[in-house]
């Protein structure tokens, strides 16, 4: 298994600004590993529209590997650039807000 992240290595420990929107930067991570028939690549895009993700599934694909997407949200982008699709409904999340600016909770 070998795992590719938008921004490479670096972006594992800090941010890499700009690199999942770079669609050429993911089809060119496809080529550097020879990505061919024999291949599976899974994309894994919360949103199933980051450019990076979805140009390199599409590479995959068209140099014959199965490709599989993984998102939270249908209907994604890189439909047709994938084999099979796998979406995980997530439900809607609560972020709470600072302190300062929550309100105060309904009391019955």
């Amino acid at each position: 298994m070998i795992g590719v992240i938008a921004g490479g290595y670096a972006a594992l420990t800090r941010s890499v600004e700009g690199a999942e929107d770079d669609a050429d930067a993911g089809r060119q991570a496809m080529a550097d590993l020879d990505v061919k028939e024999c291949d599976s690549v899974v994309g894994i895009a919360a949103s199933g529209r980051t450019p990076y993700v979805v140009a390199g599934l599409g590479e995959a694909r068209r140099r014959g590997a199965l490709t599989v997407a993984l998102t939270c949200n249908l209907p994604a982008r890189w439909s047709g650039t994938q084999t099979m699709s796998w979406r995980r409904w997530s439900g809607r999340r609560w972020l709470p807000a600072p302190r300062a600016s929550r309100p105060e909770p309904l009391r019955n």
